[in-house]
């Protein structure tokens, strides 16, 4: 909404958004949530299971960095958490035995 409108709330929203989602709902590695959801701030480390850290939300998540990383290039955190959550995450979920690239 904010690249479409111009106006400086909707920056303002996904800017916070992504501040909290990766300072309070992220693991070292990038990816964030358990069984597709993001509980109480600050406390992912006893909610490790099967499910944590979930594609599609790694992938959204980057797809927000990047939008982000385009107007303020200067913001190293926004490429750093871009870093991890590709390379822990995304490719580790290509399956390499497969003709078409699926994902695991």
């Amino acid at each position: 909404m904010w690249e479409e409108t111009g106006e400086q709330v909707y920056h303002d929203i996904a800017a916070n958004f992504w501040r909290i989602v990766t300072q309070h709902h992220t693991y070292v590695i990038g990816g964030s949530g358990n069984y597709e959801h993001w509980h109480a701030p600050d406390v992912i480390a006893g909610q490790l299971s099967n499910r944590t850290c979930e594609g599609c939300v790694s992938y959204n998540m980057l797809k927000l960095t990047r939008l982000l990383h385009f107007h303020q290039p200067e913001r190293t955190d926004l490429l750093d958490f871009y870093e991890r959550t590709l390379s822990n995450l995304m490719l580790g979920t290509q399956d390499p035995d497969s003709p078409h690239g699926f994902n695991c």
